[in-house]
């Protein structure tokens, strides 16, 4: 991650991200893909992230998150990850714990008058 490792990205609290420190890349590039990557669309910054993302399948939160998870999600869909809103980070976690999946990672990212994103995945 480009010289910056987990935990120090952690304790920066995502404020040096919003503070355009570090790169997009460094909070997307964790090295790992993702099956499908669902994003805010209505944020640069996931937008970005999502773009650098090792993901199969972008897909932007638009309409029902519910929906578009059953619309998106099949049987043997084992990755999933997210740069979204905490609400509808909250829904989608609960839906991939209906998929028998767990979330493996949550980080907060806050940026001075914009609503707070999570950046997790689910395995």
């Amino acid at each position: 991650m480009s010289g910056i490792d987990r935990r120090t990205l952690l304790a920066l609290g995502g404020s040096a991200v919003a503070a355009g420190i570090l790169p997009a890349a460094a909070i997307a590039g964790t090295g790992r893909s993702s099956g499908i990557m669902f994003f805010e669309p209505g944020s640069a910054m996931a937008r970005t992230i999502a773009r650098q993302a090792h993901a199969a399948r972008l897909v932007a939160l638009e309409g029902d998150p519910v929906r578009l998870w059953r619309d998106t999600m099949d049987a043997q869909e084992r990755a999933v990850s997210g740069i979204t809103r905490w609400s509808d980070y909250l829904l989608l976690r609960d839906l991939a714990t209906e998929h028998g999946l767990r979330i493996r990672r949550e980080e907060h990212i806050r940026s001075t008058g914009q609503p707070m994103l999570v950046h997790w995945t689910a395995a």
